[in-house]
């Protein structure tokens, strides 16, 4: 069972985003996009090197994003997350370096612009990401389009408490900033420190998380403090990590959650929500957008129907869909310049064929194509989008 659990951590740790700044480089440089028809360019500002001052329109006051037993309140309302986890690296890029909202050229910016409009027109609501959305510009985009945030303050384990400060004074009265999130599958990954030489152990990530949480509460007193763990974790784990508000769940096993929601109700009486959940669209080595598409739907109609938003004994205030558009860098064998079929097969996982894909997760393409579950989505989601902020 040892050995299962480190071929299954090292596994995932390969599997999503994560703060880890890889030490491939790319292949090769990608050129610049084409500006999507229908966005209007932003305009640099000469003065400061492309970085605008923007106008950051601070809460109104402290109850204006609350919970409020297992319902997240905002402005009064309860919410349903409707997020999608956005991790735009470029052609021929890597992760971190090769995102699209690090120093963003022109053209950054418009398919940022065309992206949150996409994003929109599908009934998303919310964006989770893998490093934290810092240059004023993507904010000021944030914003524009009224986007929620799950804002990922501390996911490496080498992030030092003044970058967690320093993220969080920058972020805390940005409108869009929902919830502030530590690590992402670390019970596997321990804060992407296995494969390295110094691996924390688990112990010492539990400490870690604790020390996080301390030092948000030192700058920010207001807003949620969430983690995600990959499965459902141990009720002594809850109960330890007291400090955590919400729990995001990183769970892919086929088409259904089976009873998990109703073992979080047995666990605790905190809300959770599903932070990666979904399948890729290739079996095997054959491409399979229908099967994606069943899946993603039948799992979302599955959160659905277990939202706090549509009742207070509910459990979960919604989920984010992985992902928003494929990613060419993932797959170690390949090369980032394009779109390789490899995957590992772990013996549980994403329908139909239990193999994570990585390269092929988009609910469109890294050229922003469609495919055909965007639609399927976009008619679950859509028509009840007004329900959502």
């Amino acid at each position: 069972m040892h050995i299962l659990a480190v071929i299954a951590a090292l596994f995932l740790w390969s599997c999503h985003g994560s703060d880890h700044v890889s030490k491939r480089s790319p292949s090769g440089s990608a050129p610049e996009p084409e500006p999507p028809l229908g966005v209007t360019e932003p305009q640099p500002d000469p003065e400061t090197g492309g970085r605008s001052d923007v106008e950051v329109i601070p809460v109104v006051d402290q109850e204006s994003l609350r919970l409020q037993g297992r319902q997240l309140l905002v402005n009064g309302r309860p919410m349903t997350m409707r997020a999608v986890c956005w991790n735009p690296v470029r052609p021929g890029g890597q992760h971190p370096e090769g995102l699209i909202f690090r120093n963003p050229s022109a053209a950054d910016l418009l398919q940022i612009e065309q992206d949150f409009q996409m994003m929109k027109a599908l009934g998303v609501n919310t964006i989770r990401t893998y490093e934290p959305i810092l240059d004023d510009r993507v904010l000021a985009l944030v914003q524009k389009h009224q986007l929620h945030m799950i804002v990922p303050v501390f996911h490496y384990f080498a992030t030092d408490m003044v970058e967690v400060i320093s993220r969080v004074q920058k972020l805390k009265n940005h409108p869009g900033t929902l919830l502030w999130e530590i690590g992402n599958e670390w019970n596997y990954n321990q804060f992407y420190s296995v494969g390295t030489s110094t691996p924390l152990g688990m112990d010492a990530a539990k400490s870690l998380v604790k020390k996080v949480i301390s030092t948000i509460r030192g700058v920010d007193q207001r807003l949620p403090i969430a983690t995600v763990h990959g499965e459902l974790p141990s009720r002594e784990l809850i109960e330890e990590l007291s400090g955590i508000d919400i729990w995001g769940l990183n769970i892919y096993s086929g088409l259904s959650f089976g009873t998990r929601f109703q073992t979080w109700r047995t666990l605790t009486d905190k809300p959770m929500y599903l932070g990666e959940y979904g399948a890729d669209a290739m079996n095997r080595t054959v491409v399979d957008e229908a099967s994606q598409s069943k899946a993603v739907v039948a799992l979302t109609q599955e959160i659905e129907q277990h939202l706090s938003s549509r009742s207070a004994d509910n459990v979960s205030i919604g989920g984010a869909v992985f992902e928003w558009n494929d990613e060419w860098w993932k797959d170690k064998q390949g090369s980032a310049d394009r779109q390789d079929p490899g995957g590992s097969a772990p013996g549980s996982g994403p329908y139909p064929d239990n193999v994570f894909n990585e390269e092929w997760w988009g609910l469109v393409t890294i050229d922003r194509k469609p495919r055909p579950v965007y639609q399927e989505l976009k008619k679950l989601w859509k028509p009840i989008a007004e329900e959502t902020f």
